[in-house]
């Protein structure tokens, strides 16, 4: 129920990107490859593609 809340204000946001993480990803964006290929060549998931990419674009 709190973290519905909380998610549903915009306050829970869940675990930071580690920074080496979100640079890795800027790069193969940047370079053109897809949201799964980042995730792959990135080892993480696609949901964590997708939230950097959210961030770079809100800049």
């Amino acid at each position: 129920q709190g973290i519905e809340k909380a998610k549903a204000s915009g306050v829970y946001k869940g675990r930071p990107v580690d920074a080496e993480l979100r640079n890795r990803v800027r790069e193969l964006l940047a370079a053109g490859l897809g949201i799964r290929a980042v995730a792959r060549h990135a080892a993480c998931s696609t949901t964590t593609v997708m939230k950097v990419r959210d961030e770079l674009a809100q800049r």
